[in-house]
């Protein structure tokens, strides 16, 4: 929807494609927990090894799983990495890969990402504004044999408030915690 935020209905929430649109106190939130509990992981045989190439029907159920996923990515930024990864076996995938969707799958419902999704809350223009760029990147893993890089655009309430040609600012723990806040996501980027 193109509609200012302000120009949401005045009820609750509505639902959309299986993306919950809904008023929050302060502010609005977007997420996907019903689209992603309905999601079923795919059946694998016990006697399938990892580098068995899937079958017909494995093919069917890995591209239904991981489409699932790409909609969720929408709105969960924690999955973007994997499921981008999963998507370049697309065209040759092995079971081992089925198995990883299904993983990331269990993560994506697991009780503990219930109401992940893009939060908007108000900010304040009158404390300043400020775009604000994080990224960070991880190694491989015994489990995955690729490392994960994120990138967030960001525009937040400004509380640094550095001094003009200021680039470089070194901090105190208490002056770190002035780096954070409310944010509103423009850009996000995983692979």
């Amino acid at each position: 929807d193109h509609r200012d935020l302000h120009s949401f209905p005045t009820r609750r929430s509505s639902d959309l494609c299986g993306a919950k649109y809904e008023r929050i106190p302060d502010g609005y939130r977007m997420i996907q927990n019903d689209f992603c509990a309905k999601m079923v992981p795919a059946k694998i045989s016990s006697d399938r090894k990892d580098s068995d190439r899937l079958s017909a029907e494995e093919t069917t159920s890995y591209r239904s799983i991981l489409g699932a996923l790409l909609w969720l990515t929408a709105m969960r930024l924690d999955l973007i990495s994997d499921v981008s990864h999963l998507a370049t076996h697309v065209t040759s995938a092995e079971i081992k890969h089925l198995r990883q969707a299904n993983q990331v799958l269990k993560r994506a419902q697991d009780k503990d990402f219930i109401d992940v999704g893009l939060y908007f809350r108000k900010l304040d223009p009158r404390k300043g504004l400020r775009l604000a760029c994080f990224h960070d990147s991880s190694s491989h893993t015994k489990e995955k044999a690729y490392a994960h890089e994120g990138v967030l655009i960001m525009l937040m309430e400004d509380h640094v408030k550095p001094r003009d040609g200021e680039y470089d600012i070194t901090c105190t723990d208490a002056q770190a915690q002035l780096h954070g806040g409310h944010a509103h996501v423009l850009w996000s980027h995983g692979a």
